[in-house]
């Protein structure tokens, strides 16, 4: 097969005893029928390997006459979902950028997403012309759930390339670990697109046309380094975590006090008491992810 190339296949046999063929056209699944069909036109064969031209009409007795037409179709514009990472029990927003979207009439993705860790809220309109879009949403399964976006325009449109055509919103579950999760998957010919006549664009494979997402979470959890065995009056000791955070929230036991860096990725203690005691913090990421507990630290 011919990439960007269509085929058409039109049949015509006949009943032993009539020179009168019957016309059976159809179109090969996943293929445009805009080819422009030769009439006249078939192949006759008294043993089924050897095939002879013949025109309209002929009074042989045979098994079928093929003909395959080719068209060039224009090829579909490539979508992407852009790969994402997120802080567990709240929103992300995932892109979706076009390639190649020059005078398109309408498009159709689909989205599956794993509805353990997603769950769709919402989707913006990312251009101008996609003014029509709307999203339908449905359950496959109870983990595999389907989102399809679609958009017909009252007129051709264009987007420049790399340009966004929408973003999606989900919320992702409170689960707390790291790892790489497909929101996007293309089955057979789920995502389409027709050209400024409405003639559908040329798009299989589908992963050529249509990139996946990915979301991972982002996996937080403050480490506190410093002095497991401290002497009672032996002066302040100081402890650190994680640099590069905000938010910096320490805290100890009621048997010292934080002398200063209350604000920093480090702080000096003043114990006061003997005893066990612990030194506690929690932060927020750049990505504004917090970990549920903060870390704990003993001495």
């Amino acid at each position: 097969m011919l990439n960007g190339n269509d085929f058409y296949i039109k049949i015509k046999y006949f009943t032993p005893g009539y020179n009168t063929p019957i016309p059976v056209e159809s179109v090969l699944p996943g293929y445009s029928s805009n080819a422009v069909i030769q009439s006249g036109v078939g192949w006759v064969s008294s043993n089924g390997t050897s095939w002879t031209p013949i025109g309209n009409n002929t009074s042989l007795q045979y098994d079928l006459c093929i003909r395959a037409y080719a068209a060039n179709e224009p090829v579909a514009p490539i979508i992407s979902a852009s790969s994402v990472t997120g802080c567990p029990g709240s929103q992300v927003t995932i892109p979706v950028t076009v390639n190649g979207f020059t005078n398109i009439t309408s498009m159709s993705a689909r989205m599956d997403y794993d509805a353990t860790m997603l769950s769709y809220i919402s989707f913006t309109n990312a251009n101008n012309c996609a003014d029509r879009l709307d999203s339908i949403g449905c359950s496959l399964d109870r983990q595999l759930h389907k989102l399809v976006l679609k958009w017909q325009g009252t007129a051709p449109q264009s987007i420049t390339a790399g340009g966004k055509s929408q973003i999606c919103i989900f919320l992702t579950s409170q689960e707390i670990q790291s790892f790489p999760l497909t929101t996007m998957m293309i089955y057979g010919w789920d995502c389409q697109f027709t050209d400024a006549l409405r003639s559908p664009l040329f798009d299989n494979p589908s992963t050529t046309y249509f990139h996946n997402s990915q979301v991972t979470y982002a996996v937080i959890q403050p480490t506190i380094t410093g002095q497991t065995q401290v002497c009672y009056g032996s002066g302040y000791q100081t402890y650190s975590t994680e640099p590069g955070m905000s938010n910096y929230a320490w805290s100890v036991s009621a048997g010292g006090t934080i002398i200063s860096g209350s604000d920093t990725n480090f702080i000096q203690v003043n114990w006061n008491a003997t005893g066990t005691q612990s030194v506690y913090v929690n932060y927020v990421s750049p990505l504004g992810c917090s970990p549920p507990q903060p870390a704990s630290f003993g001495r």
